[in-house]
């Protein structure tokens, strides 16, 4: 009778000691999804921008052909046009806000876990004022040095 009680409190307490490490997994796993949720959706958020300025980039290609075709340019004049120096993009200031705004809504989401969407506004406020300040000083040194 004493070995049977003694198997018996033996394999519940084994059965016991797995439970929590069942739940740290399964948390671990969970915690895993959402990371890559969240960098899924970071992706996807990157890759409509890119697909946008694409777009942008075609309609501005398009209304220059259209204008030149208009007013009857020949092809001397519109290679001049293409010498001129052209601003074509995101300035350094936008890229760094847009960025820093997306990992700061990332981070601020992960941080808080209680307040996932105070702690993704706070986030991504804070990344994009920080991104917007990196991407200033990178447009300053980029003006010093075509000066």
């Amino acid at each position: 009778m004493k070995q049977l009680i003694l198997i018996f409190s033996t394999v519940i307490l084994l059965m016991s000691c797995n439970q929590p490490g069942k739940e740290a997994a399964a948390l671990q796993l969970q915690h895993t999804k959402d990371s890559l949720t969240q960098v899924i959706a970071q992706q996807k958020t990157i890759d409509s921008m890119k697909t946008i300025n694409d777009s942008i980039k075609a309609i501005r290609h398009h209304e220059a052909v259209v204008s030149n075709a208009q007013s009857g340019q020949t092809n001397t004049q519109s290679t001049q046009s293409a010498d001129a120096p052209r601003k074509k993009g995101w300035s350094n200031k936008a890229k760094g806000a847009v960025i820093g705004a997306g990992v700061g809504a990332v981070t601020g989401a992960i941080v808080d876990r209680k307040h996932r969407a105070a702690g993704a506004v706070i986030g991504g406020v804070g990344g994009a004022g920080a991104g917007y300040g990196v991407g200033a000083i990178l447009d300053n040194k980029k003006k010093k040095e075509n000066r």
